[in-house]
């Protein structure tokens, strides 16, 4: 059985060229919070929700206040030099 390659048919296919912008189509703005009264305005609003349903979490679930009291305790008993390498071991246990 012999197979016969053929390199040229091998190759891949060439990359489309780039094509220009269109000038048709405008160029979007930069969304800036800090600038723009509505996006600011829904951000706080968002904030303000992640943080109240956060909150919430945390009333209804007392082993997260009782994992976070140890882990505070412990972190302001030892004070470790690396608060990060700490934090990490602590949690993989």
């Amino acid at each position: 059985m012999s197979l016969n390659h053929d390199h040229a048919s091998a190759a891949a296919p060439p990359e489309p060229e780039p094509q220009p912008p269109n000038p048709a189509t405008p160029a979007k703005p930069a969304l800036d919070f800090r600038t723009d009264i509505e996006l600011q305005s829904e951000y706080l609003q968002c904030k303000d929700e992640i943080r109240a349903a956060q909150a919430e979490y945390v009333r209804t679930h007392s082993e997260l206040r009782d994992i976070m009291a140890d882990y505070l305790q412990l972190l302001l008993h030892r004070k470790p030099r690396d608060v990060y390498a700490f934090t990490a071991q602590y949690f993989t246990i």
